[in-house]
């Protein structure tokens, strides 16, 4: 590196005062000129100097472009995080309102279940009651049948003796009214003979 840039230097010829040379405690003779190896030395330092503040100048810039590209790398860190977090928000307000509606719709499902069960039951009850209602009628009615039929029964009963009795009274009075219609005629034949003696 430094040969490179001594290399790449061209240098004029130095014209240093006499009172810069006194400065750096050179000697310049009787005739005040610079020898060859004082020249050479002032040539190095130059060279030196200028290699010098050409490597602070480098690192100053190396330093400054890893400070921009620190920069620009936490920027993007940063840029990246920020969109990561926004995801995370965005996916958590997703999912909060994705619960959020299906716990509402399973709500309203558990609701529209009971409601129906509920008018499940009462349309139950009321049948069964309809049902007790009915069934006390028909066992009501039955039994009203039951006696109309047994007093019908009875009544056909009643009128049979009734009948019964009527018949056997009648039978009675018929063979009562037969046995003295036979005994008049048995006197006849007497009372025959009895006119043709008086004859």
């Amino acid at each position: 590196m430094a040969g490179r840039d001594s290399n790449a230097l061209s240098l004029p010829a130095l014209s240093v005062p006499a009172n810069a040379a006194d400065d750096n405690g050179l000697d310049f003779g009787e005739e005040g000129g610079l020898d060859d190896e004082t020249e050479m030395l002032m040539l190095q330092k130059v060279v030196q100097q200028t290699l010098e503040k050409k490597r602070q100048a480098a690192a100053k810039a190396q330093a400054q472009m890893l400070e921009e590209f620190k920069a620009g790398v936490d920027k993007r860190v940063a840029a990246l995080e920020a969109m990561i977090a926004k995801e995370a928000k965005d996916s958590s307000a997703l999912a909060k309102a994705t619960f959020t509606k299906t716990s509402q719709r399973l709500t309203d499902k558990v609701t529209q279940m009971e409601q129906l069960t509920t008018k499940y039951q009462q349309d139950m009850a009321q049948l069964w009651e309809q049902y007790d209602e009915e069934h006390t009628a028909l066992e009501g009615s039955t039994m009203k049948i039951k006696m109309a039929c047994e007093q019908r029964k009875q009544g056909i009963k009643r009128r049979i003796a009734a009948l019964a009795q009527e018949n056997e009274a009648a039978m009675a009075e018929v063979t009562k009214k037969a046995e003295a219609s036979k005994g008049r005629a048995g006197k006849m034949p007497q009372l025959a003979k009895l006119l043709q003696s008086l004859m």
